[in-house]
């Protein structure tokens, strides 16, 4: 069950930060297409952060937030960035860097916390190929 919480955890923290930094790009963006693909890859976080977010309550825990303090540079880079070029293409970067790092995440969670069930797994492998598929996405904006 540990590994459970654990791996919940990571896959909550994970979509948490994406759909927040989604959420804040979206307001930036100028190009209402590239709007609607970030509208739908954050909707999909949402959804995932939802059903992380259930089952830890299920297990009668609270789901551990990205912590502010670590948050905190990443959003000053992201506006920081965005000032300096806020076109689609730039945006699109942006995203699949972040995109791969949150991939790398998941995949190392999966790793460490190999002895969850088999539920639990699934929703990691949901985010996986979320971030894979956000990745393709993205690079047609580059």
């Amino acid at each position: 069950m540990d590994h459970d919480i654990e791996l919940l955890n990571e896959i909550y923290r994970n979509a948490e930060l994406s759909k927040d930094i989604l959420g804040r790009l979206i307001k930036i963006c100028k190009d209402a297409t590239f709007r609607c693909v970030m509208a739908s890859q954050f909707a999909e976080y949402h959804a995932i952060l939802l059903e992380a977010e259930e089952r830890i309550a299920g297990m009668g825990e609270a789901p551990d937030a990205y912590n502010m303090v670590l948050r905190r540079p990443i959003y000053c880079g992201m506006y920081l960035n965005a000032r300096i070029d806020s076109t689609s293409s730039h945006l699109a970067e942006m995203l699949v860097q972040g995109s791969a790092m949150g991939l790398v995440e998941v995949a190392r969670a999966l790793n460490k916390f190999d002895e969850a069930e088999k539920s639990t797994r699934a929703l990691a492998e949901r985010l996986r190929t979320a971030e894979e598929a956000n990745i393709r996405q993205l690079l047609g904006f580059v």
